[in-house]
């Protein structure tokens, strides 16, 4: 084989490699951006809940309930 011909197989080789590498990274890429979604999601729904805890359990001094 002459030096141009392993050139460019060794190309055609390094774009292959970083063409499935960049594929992998757009699949995690999707993977994170899914996980934030529901996170944030989760987080969203869990306000009210949160805000109904402190209005009905706690006053300044803490445990509402404890100090009646």
């Amino acid at each position: 084989m002459t030096d141009s011909v392993r050139e460019l197989q060794n190309h055609c080789d390094l774009t292959t490699r970083l063409e499935a590498a960049n594929e992998e990274i757009e699949i995690k890429d999707r993977l994170k951006d899914e996980f934030i979604n529901i996170a944030a999601h989760e987080l969203r729904a869990l306000a009210p809940t949160q805000y109904w805890v402190k209005q009905n359990f706690f006053d300044v001094r803490g445990w509402a309930w404890l100090s009646h």
